[in-house]
């Protein structure tokens, strides 16, 4: 685990570097090699036992012919890209088919009455665990001084702790049984890859909207300051050209101070564009125009300029940095215009990436569910099963708002959001836990309940004949030969000297009468 992590980082198939394939070859390698010993270790002390042998041994080649095939492609890899790691998936998929295989023929490998289910629970318990510590570091990023704590920003970080706890418990909630018989056990676990893999995204967009919503809110405070400056009443003898640029400026100012910019080209972007505003006649000032004449271009431009430097940089601040990755294009305009296009971008996928993952999220906690559940199923339970089914679906589609671009910017600019998710997930938790409803016409008639089957027992050890109730221990009696004797009764008369029974311990049967 500590190599997959070391590796991870610069695991990267467009842009290959040959000694991190080759060290993570070597992992696998390793791994396998290490599963070798453990399950020779286990033949060792089950040597006794010759059904255990062949499956073990079996499990030992296995893991082994793996480990020579990660070997030999550690060698592939070259200082250019190659497809060869493909064959680590490949290998994967064979290995985990072949140990289920083994597992449904031999009991001895067979993960039934394992803790499997626990360690399935474990790993969803790590993934939500994690997605909590991604919310609190985004806390300390986003905080920067006491007035950074707005309504909305306690509210997007409430609903977004609060989303993660619920589906914590719904998960924990509908996870029935511990033991379930073999093949349920194995559909169980095997869905729990594509459950995982939609949790992960799903906490870490969560945790991303958090980060949105702030960058969203300097921006729109940003973007009142700016307005106001348009509209404000100039001061009496102020020149009005000074006065709106160094109004400006400080707004600018301000945010840089709160939220420094990462890259010295912020600075010098912003700079040439306050130039060109200081550039233009104080007689434009007095009296703005929105003509096609040059002095309108070039203020609409510098403006529009410094408020994608300014949103680029808050970007970057909050390590969504789209800079680094765009190439530069000689024109400062250009290039602030592209970096905040990638940026927003950005934002628009992890929209809907997050609405999607959080629907198959709850459509396979559904399906592990209904899985797990070994009850007898009725139509109230039914029925919140396909409700669960149809809000997951409902919660996947939201993603397809970003196809309207008014609608979607209508909505992604709200703080709305994550509390959107926190209620759906709530309403689940709700209705799942409801009691069932009573019938809404009608009663159900209480039928009184008899006994299936009632023995008598009697006789000259038993006194009168007394009802036995079904479930009730007692000592049932032991005739004579196995059965009555009819040369014991007496003219159909029954002789009770002639009856013979022994009424011991020893004697005791089990009949089922």
């Amino acid at each position: 685990m500590i190599g997959f992590a070391v590796v991870a980082p610069n695991f990267d198939p467009s842009d290959q570097n040959k000694q991190t394939f080759r060290t993570m070859s070597i992992i696998l390698m390793v791994s396998r090699l290490l599963m070798v010993v453990q399950y020779a270790t286990i033949i060792w002390h089950v040597r006794k036992y010759q059904k255990a042998k062949l499956p073990l041994s079996l499990m030992v080649g296995l893991h082994f012919v793996a480990a020579m095939i990660y070997l030999g492609i550690t060698f592939r890899f070259r200082d250019y890209n190659s497809r060869v790691y493909i064959a680590w998936y490949i290998i994967a998929v064979l290995e985990t088919a072949l140990n289920v295989g083994f597992s449904l023929v031999w009991d001895v490998l067979s993960f039934k009455g394992t803790h499997l289910v626990n360690r399935m629970s474990l790993l969803t318990l790590i993934i939500i665990g994690e997605g909590i510590i991604v919310v609190c570091t985004n806390v300390t990023t986003i905080v920067k001084n006491p007035n950074s704590w707005t309504g909305a920003t306690i509210g997007v970080i409430t609903a977004g702790i609060a989303t993660m706890y619920i589906v914590y418990q719904i998960y924990f909630d509908w996870q029935r049984h511990i033991h379930l018989p073999p093949i349920r056990q194995l559909c169980w676990a095997f869905l729990h890859f594509p459950f995982h893999l939609a949790l992960t995204l799903f906490v870490e967009g969560s945790s991303q909207f958090i980060i949105w919503w702030k960058i969203l809110e300097v921006i729109f405070g940003f973007s009142d300051k700016i307005d106001n400056a348009f509209s404000a009443d100039v001061p009496d003898g102020a020149n009005y050209k000074t006065w709106f640029l160094n109004t400006l400026n400080k707004t600018v100012s301000d945010v840089f101070e709160l939220y420094p910019p990462v890259y010295v080209n912020t600075y010098i972007d912003y700079d040439d564009s306050l130039d060109k505003l200081k550039g233009l006649n104080e007689s434009f000032y007095e009296l703005p125009t929105l003509d096609s004449s040059e002095s309108s271009r070039i203020f609409n431009e510098s403006i529009v300029n410094i408020f994608t430097t300014v949103e680029n940089s808050l970007f970057t601040s909050f390590k969504i940095d789209s800079i680094a990755e765009t190439e530069y294009s000689g024109d400062a305009s250009e290039f602030e215009t592209e970096v905040n296009t990638e940026n927003w971008d950005r934002f628009y996928l992890v929209f809907i990436y997050t609405f999607v993952a959080a629907g198959i999220v709850l459509i396979l906690m559904n399906l592990l569910f209904i899985i797990s559940r070994m009850k007898r199923w009725t139509a109230f339970n039914i029925f919140r099963a396909v409700l669960n089914f149809l809000i997951g679906l409902g919660l996947a589609l939201v993603s397809l708002i970003s196809l309207n671009d008014h609608d979607a910017s209508q909505f992604q600019s709200t703080p709305w959001i994550l509390p959107t998710l926190c209620l759906t997930f709530f309403f689940i938790l709700v209705v799942n836990h409801l009691p069932k409803p009573p019938p809404l016409f009608f009663k159900k008639r209480n039928k009184t309940s008899k006994p299936e089957n009632t023995v008598l027992l009697g006789g000259p050890q038993y006194g009168p004949p007394q009802a036995q109730w079904p479930g009730q221990p007692h000592a049932p009696t032991e005739y004579n030969n196995g059965g009555y004797n009819n040369a014991q009764y007496d003219n159909g008369q029954y002789n009770n000297t002639q009856y013979n029974s022994q009424y011991s311990n020893e004697q005791y049967k089990n009949v089922a009468l």
